[in-house]
């Protein structure tokens, strides 16, 4: 009884589980040493930016929440992409997983704003 009540669990949990492959990675990663103690995946290192001011404006508490639950994702303040805002170039770490998961919560968040 135990048994199939284990299986039915691990099968229940099997499609949540999200690996790295299943996500889009810059093309000039590398992985680090480091892993993600949420998601027990490398930490990937990347050529990014970031902002250009010392004092970068704050998170909205709803994406804060996000950060918060994933702590490992792009840092606040450093992206991937160049823009007017996070012109510097620099290289930092972060979770694929997790920052695949802030991108999903903020698009959600976006739609429900518009």
């Amino acid at each position: 009884m135990m048994l199939t009540i284990a299986a039915i669990a691990f099968v229940v949990a099997l499609p949540a589980c999200q690996t790295v492959e299943s996500i889009n990675l810059p093309s000039d990663h590398k992985e680090t040493s480091e892993e993600c103690p949420v998601h027990s995946v490398r930490l990937i290192e990347v050529r990014g930016y970031v902002y250009d001011t010392p004092n970068p404006p704050s998170l909205v508490p709803e994406y804060a929440k996000l950060d918060q639950k994933f702590p490992l994702g792009i840092p606040f303040g450093r992206s991937l992409t160049p823009s007017e805002y996070t012109p510097l170039s620099e290289t930092f770490s972060y979770c694929p997983v997790c920052e695949d998961k802030i991108s999903e919560g903020r698009k959600r968040l976006q739609s429900r704003w518009n």
